[in-house]
């Protein structure tokens, strides 16, 4: 992947993103873990869809 370079510093401007959110009340930290997997899975999809 290229970054841009702007003066001294590298600027990150993606072309696609994707943000997944979700809220589990009462969940133990492995369903959290769970459910974090699941939400990063859909939105690597997600992009990988857009391309």
């Amino acid at each position: 992947m290229q970054v841009p370079v702007s003066g001294k510093n590298f600027t990150y401007d993606p072309k696609k993103t994707s943000i997944t959110l979700a809220t589990q009340a009462g969940a133990t930290p492995e369903q959290c873990s769970a459910l974090a997997k699941l939400k990063l899975k859909e939105a690597v999809q997600s992009l990988v869809a857009g391309l």
